[in-house]
């Protein structure tokens, strides 16, 4: 990890421990360039030569492991996307809503179409 200018200071941290939107998303902004760094993968061109390239996949793997192990820790972390292999790699709590009204509500659901 590269030294970074500035640090996450008490505050923020107590405040992503309690679960503040706020902090998590100082936390995650803080880890942005070692996530990165952990994603960065070398992919042989065409020529021979070695060409080292951020895998966004694993990237955003690894900040959903990130939030997954805040969660186990007892902070409840509300994911909001329409990606179906973030949702059905949690298995946890999926609230669907169609046009702003919930239409369901499952503690280990995944991600379905919606009719």
């Amino acid at each position: 990890m590269q030294e970074q200018e500035c640090t996450l200071d008490v505050k923020t941290i107590e405040a992503a421990v309690a679960g503040e939107q706020w902090a998590l998303g100082k936390v995650l902004e803080y880890y942005e360039d070692y996530i990165e760094e952990l994603a960065t993968v070398e992919v042989e061109q065409p020529d021979g030569s070695v060409k080292k390239v951020v895998d966004e996949d694993l990237k955003q793997q690894i900040g959903m492991k990130l939030l997954e192990e805040i969660n186990e820790r007892g902070t409840t972390v509300l994911v909001v996307t329409h990606n179906r292999e973030i949702v059905n790699a949690f298995k946890k709590r999926v609230i669907a809503m169609k046009k702003g009204v919930i239409v369901s509500d499952e503690q280990e659901g995944e991600y379905r179409n919606a009719n």
